[in-house]
């Protein structure tokens, strides 16, 4: 079965309290509520195209995804509890692989994932839009 996992980084604690007293604590809840249940169908959505694209060649495609969760965090260490904590078997992450001196002097998610994580990690080159 697959988890599907999410993360949004967390804002700056100093930005977060300014738009929450610009907002209002229940609107600043609301807002966000919002964009959990965007993503939420935004990814349900490329499943269900997904598994059109794949219906003759994966039988029962839509039961393959098992949890969708969206999170808030650091990712590297959502990514890493996550698959800790569902004793996942592979964690499989999409990367544009923008070029190996960014890579370098920035470092990024998919290779912090890749250092620590204690099971596989297949890396998928990601296309870009």
């Amino acid at each position: 079965m697959i988890t599907i996992l999410y993360v949004m980084e967390d804002m700056n604690y100093t930005v977060e309290f300014q738009v929450r007293g610009m907002l209002g604590a229940k609107e600043w809840d609301r807002v966000k509520a919002e964009k959990r249940d965007h993503l939420t169908q935004k990814i349900k959505s490329k499943i269900e195209d997904f598994c059109q694209l794949m219906d003759s060649k994966i039988d029962s495609c839509r039961l393959l995804v098992e949890d969708i969760q969206i999170v808030n965090g650091n990712p590297t260490e959502e990514i890493l509890n996550t698959a800790k904590d569902i004793n996942a078997d592979m964690i499989v992450m999409g990367s544009y692989g923008y070029n190996a001196l960014l890579d370098a002097l920035i470092g990024g998610t998919t290779k912090k994932v890749v250092k620590n994580s204690e099971i596989p990690v297949l890396v998928v080159k990601l296309p870009r839009e």
